[in-house]
């Protein structure tokens, strides 16, 4: 996967990531062409010995959870991808935590495939609200109105979006004081692209003791980016609640 240089999703992901109410919020906002590196293609051989990229996996039972509220029926065929999609996530997720993780044997039922894009977004905002306050009004709005122009401006509810919810056992990012976490990819089959959007909010009181060590910003969950950005953009506002 070779990542795409974006430098509003850069800003973006500053933003957000944030100290707000004793809780840190750690964000990472990316973009991928799902062009094959070295390790890729490791993996790629890997999946293909198992069996034809087109054969279908399995992935995650539906599930309603608070954050998006989404409901489906077991058994459709939202319930699997093929393994060709299958080793795009996870070759997104190698090179999005390289060299720290390595999600080559991760399992197709810690993915879910997510059929409501309406809902993904307020899942997702519901959460960034409850951790930044009002902050997060400030980018919202840009945040994704960025990600449909970078997926696709004309038909982003189109493009297929997909999760990683791994159960706590697996989780490599499960640790003491996170509160909750979230994996999203919006994958456009036609650009050859995806859109990783990945956030995590723990709790400042299992950290070390860094006492002084954050600035008065950090403290109090002050947004800094450059107003010239575009981000703060108060015509985007609107849609930040679809």
């Amino acid at each position: 996967m070779k990542l795409l240089d974006n430098p509003q999703f850069t800003r973006l992901a500053e933003a957000i990531s944030a100290v707000h109410n004793h809780t840190r919020l750690s964000c990472q906002l990316e973009s991928y062409s799902c062009k094959m590196a070295g390790a890729d293609k490791r993996l790629y051989k890997q999946i293909s010995h198992e069996g034809p990229v087109s054969d279908l996996e399995i992935l995650s039972s539906p599930a309603s959870f608070e954050a998006s509220s989404l409901s489906r029926s077991p058994g459709t065929l939202c319930n699997a991808c093929s393994k060709k999609t299958l080793y795009y996530l996870k070759a997104t997720l190698n090179a999005a935590y390289n060299p720290d993780y390595d999600f080559s044997n991760a399992r197709s039922d810690e993915f879910r495939r997510e059929t409501d894009y309406v809902a993904v977004i307020r899942g997702a905002n519901s959460n960034l609200f409850a951790a930044l306050g009002e902050s997060y009004d400030h980018v919202a709005a840009a945040l994704w109105r960025t990600v449909a122009a970078e997926i696709d401006p004309e038909n982003v509810a189109d493009c297929e979006i997909y999760s990683y919810n791994p159960d706590t056992e697996s989780d490599p990012f499960a640790e003491e004081g996170t509160l909750w976490s979230f994996n999203y990819f919006f994958f456009n089959k036609r650009l050859r692209r995806i859109v990783f959007f990945a956030c995590r909010a723990t709790s400042l009181s299992c950290e070390p003791d860094t006492e002084g060590e954050e600035s008065a910003d950090e403290a109090e969950g002050i947004f800094t980016y450059d107003d010239d950005s575009g981000i703060r953009d108060d015509s985007l506002m609107a849609a930040a609640s679809p």
